[in-house]
């Protein structure tokens, strides 16, 4: 019980008393909506089991003043009758209402309820007074009764001016439920320890204290965001080390920081929340973004910050197209083998040149990746060149690895959307049937390191979604054509990654080592560039970041 409380005095504006003992109001009513049925049924029950004693009554009436109390009697206990099924109607309404945080649905339920029970509390008066009904523990019965309802009237009042108050906050609050605040705070007990790595099960963990970053810690740019998407936003900040010193400059670190639009669809949220247990949960590797930490004393306000690593090159897709034009090919397309070029790498290094040698090292590293996540049950979903990010140091780091797979289950995103989501990464499964699974993100994998050998060329690009597209994609006749940049040994293994038997396609491991042993084989070394000011920012990805085409 402790767990569920909560502390409305943390709530900054919170105006309104806590009707339900420090409980969620939105929780309360949904309770109260579901005990109503319950003190409903048990009035019918006994109403049923004073039908006897009721009609025997009527035998031994005399004169006119007794049939009349009789008749009276008769109509209390029809409409009582009457009023407790109305009731069992009404109390379904209201938990579907809270649930929502419908206002208007609310406001209904309120004054019909109101309503209805006025004409009960009159006719039980008059029935007391008039009709001398002496029955103590009947009267004491309706008493409660009547504090019963009184105190759930009064319980829907308040939730309804919360709902009106917060409304002025953001209107997608009205679609967050305090259940799922709740269910993010301290997740689902029900989950076995054998499951503890499953990443399946992972937004259904409670949420790690260690990870929750004081606000007065982070000084948020929001006036030139990284990144905006349909719905997200990717910011810049500083992380600083000392609490509540925001005047030691030298003591921060940048990180990036992604939240969700204020008038976005409670969807977003949502996947947001999901991906953060995500990152959580899952531990660091080098070739994803890791978690910094996140910002969530403001959840009651749809207020949430996720900080990661600050990867200064920014995408992959951008980085490869801005630089195209300073790329070094080491593979000789006459004879279709490789050639070395390093000394014209080392030369142009300075202005972020880029060669095969580094293709092939960012294949390796996007399939060690894609193997952790794999090895962890997360399903990235949305692989792609626009969700690969780099450091500094030119190393890749995964981004937005179950946040994809999130929304995309959400069949009134897809819906609104017209289409599925990243439809030229996407496998034949994943169109035909909406199955997402590591194998499906394999096929993505090599449409993505298509994007890296063609240097950001979008896949399928003279193709819009139809239903011909996917009718050529499940019959094998359409698949993209080998990338320029490639040699014919790659174009195979690319193949492989798009066959249409999933079981049939590579798993990560193997592809991990097969750019490895490319690199080994030819003697490709890895040169370190130069320290320098990156001329791009750090480019949000995916849904938070560019639009998917």
């Amino acid at each position: 019980m402790g767990k569920e409380k909560v502390q409305y005095e943390s709530l900054p504006g919170y105006k309104y008393k806590a009707p339900c003992l420090g409980f969620f109001l939105q929780g309360g009513v949904k309770a109260l909506a579901i005990v109503d049925v319950g003190v409903e049924i048990a009035t019918m029950t006994v109403l049923s089991i004073g039908l006897s004693g009721f009609i025997s009554d009527w035998w031994s009436m005399h004169g006119r003043g007794e049939y009349a109390k009789f008749y009276f009697r008769f109509v209390h206990w029809t409409y009582s009758y009457l009023y407790n099924i109305i009731c069992i109607v009404l109390s379904k309404r209201l938990f579907v209402a809270a649930s929502q945080r419908e206002k208007s649905a609310l406001t209904t339920w309120l004054i019909l309820s109101i309503c209805l029970y006025l004409p009960l509390l009159s006719l039980f008066l008059v029935h007391t007074f008039w009709a001398k009904w002496a029955h103590t523990s009947g009267g004491a019965a309706f008493g409660v009764h009547v504090a019963y309802k009184l105190y759930l009237f009064w319980v829907v009042f308040c939730f309804i001016r919360e709902i009106k108050y917060y409304s002025r906050i953001n209107f997608a609050l009205r679609k967050l439920s305090d259940q799922d605040i709740e269910e993010f705070v301290y997740g689902n007990p029900a989950i076995p320890p054998e499951d503890e790595d499953d990443g399946e099960k992972f937004a259904d963990k409670p949420y790690k204290p260690e990870f929750e970053i004081p606000l007065n810690r982070l000084q948020i740019d929001d006036s030139n965001p990284l990144g905006r998407g349909a719905f997200g936003l990717v910011l810049k900040a500083r992380l600083f080390k000392e609490d509540g010193d925001p005047f030691c400059q030298n003591q921060f670190e940048t990180v990036a920081v992604k939240t969700v639009d204020k008038d976005a669809d409670d969807v977003y949220f949502r996947a947001l929340l999901s991906e953060l247990k995500i990152l959580v949960y899952i531990g660091r590797h080098e070739n994803i973004v890791n978690l910094i930490g996140a910002c969530t004393s403001e959840l009651k306000e749809r207020k949430l910050y996720v900080l990661v690593e600050f990867c200064a090159l920014g995408s992959m897709l951008n980085y490869i197209r801005a630089n195209k034009g300073l790329f070094v090919n080491e593979i000789s397309q006459s004879r279709n083998e490789w050639e070395r070029s390093c000394s014209s790498y080392i030369t142009t290094s300075e202005l972020y040149s880029f060669s095969t040698t580094d293709l092939i090292k960012w294949s390796m590293e996007t399939a060690a990746g894609m193997e952790f996540l794999a090895g962890k049950k997360v399903i990235h979903g949305d692989l792609a060149a626009r969700n690969i990010l780099l450091t500094i140091e030119k190393t890749v780091k995964l981004a937005d690895f179950g946040l994809s797979h999130q929304l995309y289950h959400y069949s009134s995103y897809v819906a609104r959307k017209e289409k599925p989501m990243p439809f030229r990464w996407m496998s034949v499964e994943s169109l035909t049937e909406r199955k997402l699974s590591s194998l499906s993100d394999v096929w993505s994998f090599g449409v993505t390191i298509w994007e890296f050998f063609t240097h950001g060329a979008t896949p399928f690009g003279r193709w819009s979604y139809s239903d011909d597209f996917v009718d050529l994609l499940k019959s094998g006749s359409l698949r993209l054509e080998k990338p320029i940049f490639a040699d014919s040994k790659i174009y195979d293994k690319l193949l492989q990654c798009w066959h249409l038997e999933p079981r049939c396609r590579p798993s990560f491991s193997e592809l991990k080592i097969f750019f490895s042993e490319i690199l080994k084989h030819n003697h490709v070394q890895t040169l370190q560039p130069m320290a320098f000011v990156p001329p791009v920012e750090y480019v949000a990805i995916g849904i938070f970041g560019n639009e998917m085409v």
